[in-house]
């Protein structure tokens, strides 16, 4: 079995924050006002962790689901290629320096791959 997140985003400009990436996190029964019904809802958030409530009898008119692909990081083999073929620092060819280059305890790697996950 295989279980992926549900991105959705309204399309419905009256909608709370439109256009806006959330992710489904679960099912919930709400009663938005004292004087309505209760009904049920996804519970929906938002990058920024907010949360916010879809009807679900509301959803397929005013929320599109979002098919995320997921993103390809490289391994460490494959970004230190990059580098050494294509960086030219202060004159210095890295494809000679690769030959001599050791990364087990540089932290080359760690510290690029924190810029991918910003």
């Amino acid at each position: 079995m295989k279980i992926e997140k549900c991105v959705v985003k309204a399309i419905n400009s009256d909608m709370y924050r439109p256009n806006e990436s959330s992710e489904i996190i679960g099912v919930k029964m709400v009663t938005p006002e004292d004087y309505l019904s209760p009904r049920l809802c996804y519970e929906i958030r938002f990058e920024d962790n907010a949360i916010d409530y879809i009807p679900i009898a509301d959803f397929k008119k005013s929320y599109d689901i979002v098919v995320e692909t997921e993103k390809h990081i490289p391994t460490e083999e494959e970004l230190l290629n990059v580098i050494f073929e294509s960086v030219d620092i202060r004159g210095i060819d890295l494809i000679l320096y690769k030959r001599s280059f050791s990364n087990k305890e540089s932290g080359l790697y760690d510290n690029i791959m924190k810029l991918f996950n910003k």
